[in-house]
């Protein structure tokens, strides 16, 4: 575990940036709840999904297959400059294949989406702003250089912040505005990102056949998994709007960004852990793997054992503050935290199976899994519940990616077993915290802060009794800079959570 100081070390330096991003974040939402209506909202959303449907289907694969090949270049030969070349080419080529298709489908494509659909020309251009970000994104990663997740996110999250706040101001805000406002700030995130490649120069002259070969054959299957994840990602809002109309479609995407807002502090952790996992990879260290896999599971335990306590009171103070014509997000944003901790999981489970190009088949089968049992069970339950089954479809969904990712992660022989016990007893105990919730966002405040506390005092001694806490005692190595008595003080606390090692 030698390199987790310094994982922890980089992640902590972008706390800032986030705390910044998720003031950002926060403000946007806030200010959007009171100056734009619920259907205007979900519109944005829709328009929005769309470009992000084209991102998943033509272009992100680039983007990934540069973070895995770029890497792999870097530590070789200390540049990314053939990959950049050959990635960027790639990008346009896609990116014009995308737009055609937009273009030969045509308005009436976009019929079923909102009547402020817009010009295609709008869609086609954040479409390409949000490509070049990405794509720019991924190469300073590659480089160690996290860019794209300082000032570049900073600077891609003031575009939608300032149409709400000149919604708020007077001024007339559709959503096309909103798109067209998303896509500035991704421009400027892209230049921003940028400045980190200022030494490598990429040229027609530096593009290669065999580049060109190792990002399409890493990333020939990630289209599906992209689409996959996009489904995951909208499904639900889309079939909301179709079952129970616009303005619902508003409130549940309204209350889906709030969860993103929490999910965006975790985004870094891909961004530390990918280039050293691939690290980790090109020295087939399996057993410092298995280390990271099990710390990284006994933290989203410990998650969502929080997340069980927390739950209600989200939803007892979103029903008490929340403007009127949102309040109905409130029981939803608290039924959707308990996805948080499996987003952690996947966020820093994912980098160390993805390295592993043996892996990817099964990845994308998996997000494939995850997106028609997500689709299955958003139409069975918003039916019934209306739209917290929504809320509950995508708990079901990501804990499945999640604990599927989690047991991808190559291992060695003797933990095969061990790893297997640990992700059905998580899977179980996401599942009580999920229905505990669901039930305790139809109490009376009171007894459903009272149930959500009992519920994850049993789920936190289960979890110490079970050994799935144990590999906590790794962060002791953490502790170090702390002054003695307070060092002493969390390595009890850390002790006294962790309980007993087991297996």
């Amino acid at each position: 575990m030698g390199g987790l100081s310094a994982i922890v070390g980089t992640w902590a330096r972008l706390v800032g940036f986030q705390v910044v991003g998720l003031t950002l974040s926060v403000l946007t939402i806030g200010i959007a709840a009171v100056a734009i209506p619920p259907g205007a909202w979900g519109d944005y959303g829709l328009l929005l999904s769309v470009v992000q449907v084209g991102q998943a289907f033509g272009l992100s694969w680039i983007s990934q297959s540069l973070m895995r090949v770029g890497r792999e270049e870097f530590v070789r030969d200390g540049r990314i400059t053939q990959t950049l070349s050959a990635s960027i080419l790639l990008t346009l080529l896609s990116l014009a294949a995308v737009v055609a298709v937009l273009l030969l489908l045509g308005p009436g494509a976009l019929d079923r989406l909102p009547s402020a659909a817009g010009p295609i020309w709008l869609i086609a251009l954040a479409l390409a702003a949000f490509a070049a970000f990405e794509l720019a994104s991924y190469a300073a990663q590659a480089t160690g250089r996290l860019d794209g997740y300082t000032f570049g996110q900073l600077v891609a999250k003031l575009g939608p912040f300032v149409a709400v706040l000149a919604a708020w101001l007077g001024w007339v805000v559709a959503p096309v505005h909103l798109l067209a406002a998303a896509a500035l700030g991704w421009t400027g995130a892209m230049l921003v990102t940028g400045r980190a490649l200022v030494g490598e120069r990429p040229r027609p002259a530096m593009i290669s056949q065999e580049a060109i070969h190792s990002l399409m054959r890493y990333g020939r299957l990630l289209p599906i998994a992209g689409a996959a994840a996009i489904l995951v990602t909208w499904i639900d809002v889309w079939i909301i709007r179709r079952q129970l109309g616009v303005d619902a479609a508003g409130i549940y995407w309204w209350a889906f960004n709030l969860l993103a807002i929490g999910s965006a502090v975790l985004i870094p952790l891909t961004a530390v852990l990918t280039p050293r996992g691939i690290d980790l990879r090109l020295k087939d260290s399996l057993i410092e793997i298995d280390d990271r896999r099990r710390v990284i599971l006994s933290i989203s335990v410990v998650t969502l054992i929080a997340v069980v306590a927390i739950a209600p009171v989200v939803a007892a103070a979103g029903a008490a503050l929340l403007p009127s014509r949102y309040a109905a997000a409130a029981p939803i944003v608290a039924i959707l935290a308990i996805s948080l901790p499996a987003q952690l999981l996947a966020y820093a489970g994912a980098p160390l199976a993805q390295a592993f190009e043996d892996r990817m088949p099964r990845i994308v089968l998996l997000h494939v899994i995850a997106a028609a049992m997500k689709t299955a069970a958003t139409y069975g339950l918003v039916m019934s519940l209306g739209a917290i089954g929504g809320a509950v479809s995508t708990g079901i969904a990501i804990w499945f990616l999640a604990l599927s990712l989690i047991e991808l992660i190559p291992k060695p022989d003797l933990a095969s077993d061990l790893v297997r016990r640990d992700t059905r007893l998580v899977a179980a105990g996401a599942a009580v915290g999920l229905l505990v919730t669901l039930g305790a966002v139809g109490l009376p405040p009171i007894l459903g802060l009272a149930l959500g506390a009992a519920a994850a005092l049993i789920l936190l001694v289960a979890a110490r009794r079970l050994g799935l806490l144990a590999a906590l005692l790794h962060l002791e190595l953490l502790l170090a800079p702390l002054a003695p008595r307070w060092r002493d003080l969390a390595a009890a606390v850390l002790r006294l959570v962790a309980g007993p090692r087991i297996g």
